[in-house]
């Protein structure tokens, strides 16, 4: 979590509320001060073993490419300033990476590769033997498409082997960080930049005296249904869908597909859209809900979890992520 993007929901510029999901036990408090600094912080998370040593470029291509050019965006809107077309593109930009680059972004990528992996890659089997077919003719056939990865995120990592035994061909795939590093690369170098920047985009203010909170997901996709109903999620190109990112507690960044610029200038944002913007944030919320007040009633909205055990699994995870993660891609050099 960008601390540049947490701190415009500080009161001190160096710690924020913090309302947590998961919890040791049902007597913690309901919202802490949490650091800035440390907060939704992880030791490599985007770290790359190479042979000089460990590699920190995907960190530093995120800092560059999204972090910095937004920082002096975010600073206008929460000053109200009107912003050029190149700006609105930025903070469009960042919205992209930060839905893609987050814990939670990496489980929703590792459920898809198990979910999807072994139907794609019998696809991708029989493609490649069609090919194959045509090349041992002296035909013209297409070539491998490697996608769009490129540095500083890593290829993905995909082993192949032939059994001379048993004639077979075993093709595996890793669903650690490598794969997900290479997930964003391919993912940032392909079409869902462009689409989503093709779509019209408005800055809403919230209603006078109201605040929003954020998340460490704060990428929020939904949909509402009747009732005024919050599901979370749903197809980038599927005509209803909302896509928006608290700015700051008083500004969103928000589209609906298939709502054109005419009609998201003349949207405004009353007392109804915010109180569903408020749900779908904290619903849409990881492991913390993070907010420039407390919110009396939040746990009506996501009650926290209490399992001690899954919270010092989770810790260990990350204590123990580098470790982890550089013995699975080692398998894989």
């Amino acid at each position: 979590m960008p601390q540049m993007y947490l701190r415009h929901w500080s009161t001190n510029g160096n710690t924020v509320l913090d309302y947590r999901l998961l919890v040791h036990y049902k007597g913690e408090k309901t919202w802490e001060r949490s650091s800035i600094r440390s907060t939704c912080s992880w030791q490599d998370f985007y770290s790359q073993h190479l042979p000089d040593g460990i590699d920190d470029s995907v960190e530093t291509y995120f800092s560059q490419q999204y972090e910095t050019p937004a920082a002096p965006v975010f600073k206008k809107v929460a000053a109200d300033a009107s912003l050029s077309a190149n700006e609105m593109r930025i903070l469009i930009e960042y919205l992209v990476a930060q839905l893609f680059r987050t814990p939670s972004a990496m489980i929703r990528h590792t459920s898809l590769l198990r979910r999807e992996f072994a139907p794609t890659a019998e696809a991708a089997v029989n493609r490649g033997v069609s090919a194959l077919r045509l090349k041992g003719l002296g035909l013209a056939y297409p070539s491998a498409d490697e996608g769009a990865v490129q540095a500083p995120f890593p290829n993905i990592p995909i082993h192949s082997r032939l059994d001379e035994e048993r004639l077979e061909i075993v093709v595996s795939t890793s669903c650690g960080r490598q794969g997900f590093l290479a997930s964003i690369g391919s993912i940032l170098g392909g079409a869902v930049p462009r689409v989503l920047l093709s779509y019209p985009w408005v800055i809403l203010k919230t209603p006078r005296g109201a605040e929003l909170p954020t998340s460490d997901d704060p990428v929020v996709v939904f949909r509402v249904e009747a009732g005024d109903k919050v599901v979370i999620g749903g197809g980038m190109g599927v005509q209803y869908t909302n896509i928006m990112l608290p700015l700051d507690p008083r500004h969103v960044l928000f589209t609906e597909v298939g709502m054109d610029y005419y009609q998201l200038a003349a949207l405004k944002m009353d007392r109804r859209l915010f109180d569903i913007m408020f749900e779908a944030i904290i619903k849409n919320a990881f492991l913390h809900v993070f907010s420039r007040s407390s919110i009396d009633d939040i746990g009506s909205y996501r009650p926290r979890r209490v399992d001690p055990e899954r919270r010092d699994s989770w810790k260990n995870t990350i204590a123990k992520w580098d470790e982890v993660q550089w013995e699975i891609e080692n398998d894989y050099l």
